[in-house]
């Protein structure tokens, strides 16, 4: 995948495709771009193609992934658009074949996806610095899960740094819309506290989430909107 789009774009699933993928920076990182064609391991699928334009007004950001926040190292304001199509990817699920018996052939659709996003980070000097996020994302496909998504965030970094690292508080909200007829909406809150020792390879996060997960109607059970909270804590260590 490109971005944080592929929460709800056709991805694998392990959000990750096989394909080939062409992007650039020019203008010292102002601005970027990607080209990629997906899932050409499988005959037995058309490819998914996907592309976004990036544009980032204040600091470039010449890397080939993007980031919500840069720890304090940056002023950014940057915005893009993005999509992806694939000519019948949008695949209809049907139940496992009984013994003895054909699997059912499933029904498909063109899949295409859309998404936009704008990230804000400002520097307030000694006082810190602030992070504003967020995320709209559009698909359509008659055999897709969700209709839309989107979400937005804010956190603030604390200024100094405490022991070997800095703290950081965020807090989020996710909203996705169902495509089954009169679904409510599925939303998750969530409240995290972090202490990154090395940016994002090496920090420790202790968080809160308030779930509510639309579930569709099964056999004689009627939908309903399960809701759910989640005390987690993680730790991230990773090869910079």
């Amino acid at each position: 995948g490109l971005s944080q789009e592929d929460r709800v774009s056709e991805t694998g699933p392990d959000g990750r495709d096989l394909g080939v993928n062409v992007w650039g920076a020019p203008f010292g990182g102002h601005l970027k771009y990607y080209l990629a064609a997906y899932q050409l391991h499988d005959p037995g699928l058309n490819p998914l193609l996907s592309g976004r334009l990036q544009v980032s007004l204040l600091s470039p950001e010449p890397a080939f992934y993007q980031r919500t926040t840069y720890f304090g190292t940056k002023d950014l304001i940057s915005f893009g658009v993005g999509g992806q199509y694939q000519k019948a990817g949008s695949i209809q699920t049907v139940a496992p074949a009984a013994a003895g018996m054909m699997a059912a052939v499933p029904l498909t659709d063109d899949f295409s996806f859309f998404a936009a996003d704008l990230n804000i980070e400002k520097i307030l000097g000694e006082a810190g610095t602030a992070s504003i996020y967020g995320s709209y994302m559009k698909q359509k496909g008659e055999y897709q899960r969700w209709d839309d998504f989107w979400f937005v965030s804010a956190g603030y970094l604390l200024p100094g740094v405490y022991g070997i690292g800095k703290i950081r508080g965020n807090v989020r909200y996710q909203r996705a819309m169902d495509t089954f007829p009169g679904a409510e909406a599925t939303s998750v809150l969530d409240f995290q506290l972090s202490y990154n020792v090395m940016a994002w390879f090496a920090r420790f996060q202790l968080g809160y989430r308030r779930s509510e997960v639309f579930v569709r109607p099964a056999g004689t059970a009627s939908a309903l909107l399960q809701a759910g909270n989640q005390i987690y804590l993680g730790i991230t260590i990773a090869d910079p």
